[in-house]
């Protein structure tokens, strides 16, 4: 379970600290025949003036809040971002959070169970399959699935960076060889110095009356 904490103050002292912690999901553990904890964020409220007063409350969705001042994300916003960007912080990788397709809960039981990225659950080998549960192997199916589009799309882009670059050479090598012909040169074979090319007859009429 992460161990993210992020603590802010109002004008008034009052501290509110974002935290997360697991509780058991009873309806959940008897549908799945397995003790299922389901991670909660909570906020734990203190005023710095009267330390006997201490809320510690799950924390509730954002609609649940008549007035949006009261919503703790409103109160301490900076104290909220900072807790959300720890937890993102802790992955190495795609977090499992970036598959929309997954639900929320789901992602918090895999995050309990140490599957912080769609890499590790990828990745994952048949023998730890069974201890995340009975739709394992479609999670891990999914991931795969998920994560193999931005690797198409990284090999893609290398293949039409090596297109252009062939393209870009061979329209260099046309333009030096259009250069030459207007200027009536030739290309010499290697080691051997450049010829002039053919005169035209406009050219050589030129020649003959300038003496040449």
């Amino acid at each position: 379970m992460s161990d993210v904490r992020a603590t802010g103050r109002d004008e008034f002292g009052v501290r509110g600290t974002f935290y997360s912690k697991p509780l058991f999901d009873q309806a959940a553990s008897d549908r799945e025949g397995r003790p299922i904890y389901t991670p909660t964020i909570y906020i734990l409220i203190e005023a710095d003036h009267d330390n006997k007063t201490v809320f510690d409350l799950p924390l509730k969705e954002p609609d649940q809040y008549k007035d949006k001042s009261r919503d703790p994300r409103v109160r301490w916003a900076d104290a909220w971002k900072q807790f959300q960007d720890g937890i993102s912080g802790e992955v190495d990788g795609t977090p499992i959070e970036a598959w929309n397709m997954l639900p929320k809960h789901r992602c918090l039981e895999l995050r309990d169970q140490g599957i912080k990225s769609l890499e590790q659950l990828a990745n994952m080998p048949d023998r730890l399959l069974s201890g995340i549960g009975p739709d394992a192997a479609k999670l891990r199916e999914g991931a795969q699935l998920f994560l193999k589009p931005a690797d198409l799309a990284t090999q893609g882009l290398k293949q039409e960076n090596a297109d252009l670059k062939r393209q870009m050479l061979e329209l260099k090598s046309e333009f030096t060889q259009l250069q030459n012909q207007r200027f009536g040169e030739e290309e010499p074979a290697p080691g051997q110095p450049k010829k002039r090319g053919r005169k035209t007859n406009e050219e050589r009429a030129w020649l003959a009356a300038e003496g040449a």
